[in-house]
């Protein structure tokens, strides 16, 4: 086997290893400011519009009502005084603040002895205000229905799994991010002192474009799959917006990885026009 042919094998393996490399990266860069940012998650469960699947804080606010007038129903009391506590306690602000325990594997669960007596003084305020007899037994136990209604709706639960998911994944982004980057900058350099400079560059370019549109087919496959069913977080309905979080994680992943993939192809043209150049120099000179 002569040197040139083993030169081209070497090329085309460590092209194949910066595909590879390059999507790897493509993938774990943006981890940290999208599934392992606090801000990005919350910007999905918080401030956007509803999406389908979703649980946003108008959807919260609407499974509060249907289930406040059910419990009405039950209790003769208005549907009016269980709804104070949207004013009182608002939902988005609250969503917020349960997100940013899911970073701290910490559940928000709402129901507490304070959130009970909280609904039993808007009952009897009530009472009181329309001078209506009433039994405290009754009024403590549909406040305490109340309680543990607004804590399943709003409050999140089995965190600890969520948690650690994004603890490992953000930990593997960056372990990934380095040794991707490591992988490429060392066959850069060994390709650029092995071969010839240009034609060096043509395999390494060649596999980084191959590797970021790898990146983006993937990516945009996966952001069909329902990752967020895999996370056993209650509500249910959170399980739809962590599915739409995961699905804008991978979408932004394609995107880039296409933006990414032109570049290199553009240069890829440049380079491997200036080495066709050279080479016909070299024949007809």
């Amino acid at each position: 086997m002569g040197l040139g042919v083993t030169r081209r094998i070497i090329c085309v393996i460590a092209a194949a290893l910066v595909a590879l490399s390059t999507a790897v990266l493509m993938f774990s860069s943006l981890v940290g400011s999208t599934l392992a940012s606090q801000t990005f998650v919350e910007k999905y469960m918080v401030k956007r519009a509803p999406e389908s699947g979703s649980m946003t804080a108008a959807q919260a606010e609407q499974q509060l009502d249907l289930k406040y007038k059910t419990l009405a129903a039950e209790t003769g009391l208005p549907f009016r005084v269980f709804e104070t506590v949207k004013t009182d306690f608002p939902t988005k602000a609250t969503i917020k603040s349960a997100f940013q325990n899911v970073f701290g594997a910490e559940d928000s669960t709402y129901y507490n002895d304070n959130m009970v007596d909280y609904f039993y003084n808007l009952c009897t305020e009530y009472l009181d205000g329309v001078e209506a007899s009433y039994n405290e037994d009754d009024i403590r136990r549909a406040a305490d229905k109340a309680a543990v209604i607004y804590s399943e709706t709003i409050g999140i639960h089995n965190v600890s799994d969520v948690s650690l998911t994004l603890g490992e994944i953000r930990d593997n982004a960056v372990t990934a991010s380095i040794v991707s980057a490591a992988v490429v900058f060392s066959i850069l350099i060994v390709m650029l002192v092995y071969v010839d400079r240009k034609k060096g560059f043509v395999y390494i370019l060649s596999g980084a474009s191959g590797g970021a549109f790898g990146a983006a087919v993937s990516a945009f496959i996966m952001s069909f799959m329902n990752f967020g069913t895999r996370l056993n977080v209650l509500p249910l309905g959170y399980q739809g917006s962590l599915n739409t979080i995961a699905r804008n994680y991978f979408i932004i992943v394609a995107i880039v990885s296409v933006i990414f993939c032109a570049a290199l192809y553009m240069a890829l043209l440049i380079v491997a026009n200036k080495a066709k150049r050279k080479t016909r120099g070299i024949i007809f000179g």
